[in-house]
C-alpha cells in the first residue's frame, strides 16, 4: 500500500471540495409559509384567576387573624399583672409551635 506524502505548504487541501460525501442533504423552504411555533406551550392552569384571588383573600384573613391573636397573646404576658413563672410557659410554648404548624397548613392548604 502506498502511502501519500504529506504537504509542507500550509494550504488546507481541496479534496474534500471535490467530493459530495460529506454534504447532507439540502434544506427545503416552503414559498410564503412559515414554520409551525415549536416553542414549547406554556400549560394552562384549571384556576381562574378570580380563584386565585379568593383564595389569597381568604388566606391573607387567615394570615392577620393569626398575627392578631398572637399579638393580643404577647401584650398579655407582657402586662405587669401577668404572674412570672408559671405552667403557662410551658404551654405557651407548645402554642407556639401550634401557630407555626398552623401557618404552614393555613399556606398550604389555601
Amino acid at each position: 500500500m502506498m502511502e501519500g506524502k504529506r504537504s509542507d505548504s500550509p494550504e488546507p487541501s481541496c479534496v474534500s471540495m471535490k467530493s459530495d460525501e460529506s454534504m447532507g442533504l439540502p434544506i427545503f423552504f416552503r414559498d410564503g409559509a412559515s414554520s409551525p411555533d415549536v416553542r414549547p406551550q406554556k400549560k394552562k392552569s384549571n384556576i381562574s384567576r378570580n380563584q386565585l384571588d379568593s383564595i389569597f383573600k381568604e388566606l391573607e384573613h387567615k394570615v392577620i387573624t393569626l398575627i392578631k391573636n398572637e399579638l393580643k397573646r404577647f401584650t398579655k404576658l407582657l402586662s405587669p399583672d401577668y404572674p412570672a413563672c408559671t405552667e403557662r410557659e410551658v404551654e405557651d410554648e407548645d402554642d407556639l409551635h401550634g401557630v407555626r404548624e398552623g401557618v404552614l397548613k393555613i399556606t398550604l392548604t389555601s
